[in-house]
């Protein structure tokens, strides 16, 4: 596998769509607008497909920044049906299948739903809070963000006030893959290891999960045996770069991974992008810690609250700038 390298002092951050007022208007670039754009994922072609959170609706972004809406009316509901009938509710994580399927984590309707190629919207799991690892409907999850996909179709599921990752079959079977429920910060096995509100979530070739475990501010990863350790975080909400547990971050949600096994983490209140390779170095690469919004040099950049990220084939990293009403690119 190739490396993608992003090279800090020849980085640009560039809007793609978005004029940085809350809105819901499709169209090009800076005439389309959105309400708090958060995860996102990238098609082969180059199509974005971006969970506008508060317009409770699925966008598209063409590589040439046309914006229209995927699915979803823009009114909260739980309605399945034709994709732009359908209804969700604070939708976040997004994940595509390589036949054209979108799954996505619809937080405040606790369930996953299913975009299928043809645009039909059904509800794969869940759809009623609490903790229940059952099939399809009977299945009950608490607040679930980050979806991420493994060669199999099974998607795995940040389940983020239950303090667990979760697995739903293909069929809708849920079953737990790591966290005891408690809201800790304990690595080890499958059942003892404890999460703090994970948010983001994503898989390698080799079916290690990766964690953004947002309110231990670490990324944990779990490996392909079910044991759970922290690759990179101490637990402490400040910023600092460094290997492990030097480390730290502020509040990190969202994660995508390349090619090449880096990781590349949306650091919420950082108002940051960080880097973290699969040795667990980490590296700010975009932004000045301060919230704002600059384009430019990707040191100079602001960001205010980043809330989605995602990485393409070739290294470019896709940010959703959630109070900025904005998609960025870092180039």
């Amino acid at each position: 596998m190739g490396s993608s390298r992003i090279r800090p002092e020849y980085s640009i951050v560039t809007t793609v769509a978005g004029n940085g007022t809350s809105g819901f208007d499709d169209g090009v670039g800076s005439t389309a607008r959105f309400n708090q754009p958060s995860a996102m994922v990238v098609d082969d072609e180059g199509n974005l497909y971006v969970s506008d959170h508060e317009n409770h609706s699925i966008r598209k972004v063409t590589p040439f920044g046309e914006v229209s809406t995927f699915a979803g009316t823009g009114q909260p509901g739980s309605q399945d049906g034709d994709r732009l009938n359908a209804s969700f509710n604070h939708p976040y994580g997004l994940a595509l299948d390589p036949n054209g399927n979108l799954y996505v984590g619809d937080v405040s309707n606790h369930s996953i739903r299913k975009i299928s190629a043809d645009g039909r919207v059904t509800t794969l799991a869940g759809g009623r809070r609490g903790f229940s690892d059952r099939k399809g409907e009977l299945a009950m999850f608490d607040h679930p963000h980050g979806v991420a996909l493994d060669s199999k179709s099974n998607v795995y599921v940040a389940d983020s006030y239950n303090n667990r990752i979760r697995k739903v079959a293909p069929d809708g079977t849920t079953t737990t893959v790591a966290g005891n429920g408690n809201d800790g910060f304990i690595d080890g096995g499958a059942e003892e290891a404890e999460f703090f509100v994970p948010i983001g979530i994503a898989i390698d070739d080799r079916g290690n999960i990766y964690v953004g475990d947002e309110g231990n501010s670490s990324i944990r990863k779990i490996s392909a045996n079910g044991k759970v350790k922290t690759l990179a975080g101490n637990g402490k909400f400040s910023f600092s770069d460094g290997v492990g547990t030097n480390a730290s971050f502020n509040a990190p949600g969202a994660i995508a991974i390349d090619r090449a096994g880096n990781l590349y983490v949306a650091d919420y209140l950082n108002n940051c992008i960080r880097r973290v390779s699969a040795l667990g170095e980490v590296r700010k690469i975009a932004g000045k810690l301060d919230k704002g919004f600059a384009d430019g040099a990707a040191s100079e950049a602001l960001f205010y609250y980043p809330f989605g990220i995602a990485v393409d084939e070739t290294g470019v990293v896709y940010v959703g700038d959630h109070f900025n009403h904005r998609i960025r690119k870092i180039d």
